[in-house]
């Protein structure tokens, strides 16, 4: 389905950000200030699977998660 396709591509994109001075967090903060909708699917990734996407959800992205859904995301 579409939507772990998603899911794969997202995974596999931070990680690759990561590996960048820049790094995957400020961009995968950006998407969740700036798309409707992403903070709360990469949320959800991440309490499905936290040991695979602890990895790249990092402080930056946690936090953008926590304003826009006014709730505290599991570390």
């Amino acid at each position: 389905p579409a939507a772990e396709e998603a899911r794969g591509l997202v995974h596999r994109t931070a990680r690759l950000l990561g590996r960048t001075p820049g790094g995957g967090d400020h961009r995968l903060t950006g998407l969740v200030r700036e798309l409707p909708g992403f903070g709360a699917r990469l949320a959800r990734w991440l309490a499905e699977a936290p040991e695979e996407w602890s990895a790249v959800v990092g402080p930056g992205v946690r936090r953008a998660m926590e304003e826009r859904a006014g709730t505290p995301v599991p570390a």
